[in-house]
């Protein structure tokens, strides 16, 4: 496929979008963006891979996490971003809106650093890091 700046290391697929994370930590994203699942800033189907820009901008990504339509995103420094569906609050962290069409940085106080984080329906799971 093409389109991508390196090596796709890891693929997400939700119920309509796909995400994908590159070597360099960028990560990419296709498909219907109607709740803003695909952090493109807008609610329109991309038929192809385009980087997701936002919050995420600048940003090394290792991880990233996607079901249904809320997405997830872990940073090398152990950061939490997310963007999508938040009608059951999963993102309430960063708004009182429905949709994130955008990625945002979801502040854990007390957490730690993130090490990894997946989505699930209406419900999203962090694992802190213990050593924080």
């Amino acid at each position: 496929m093409e389109g991508f700046d390196s090596k796709v290391i890891q693929v997400a697929c939700g119920q309509d979008h796909s995400l994908f994370l590159t070597e360099t930590g960028k990560v990419y994203a296709c498909g219907w963006g109607a709740d803003g699942q695909t952090g493109l800033g807008h609610h329109r189907v991309s038929s192809a891979p385009e980087e997701v820009g936002g919050e995420l901008s600048g940003v090394s990504i290792k991880q990233i996490s996607t079901y249904g339509d809320c997405s997830l995103a872990v940073s090398r420094d152990g950061r939490l971003f997310g963007w999508g569906n938040s009608e059951y609050r999963q993102l309430a962290l960063v708004t009182e809106s429905t949709q994130i069409n955008s990625p945002r940085h979801l502040p854990l106080d007390g957490c730690g650093r993130v090490l990894q984080a997946a989505c699930g329906g209406s419900k999203k799971r962090i694992g802190p890091n213990p050593s924080d």
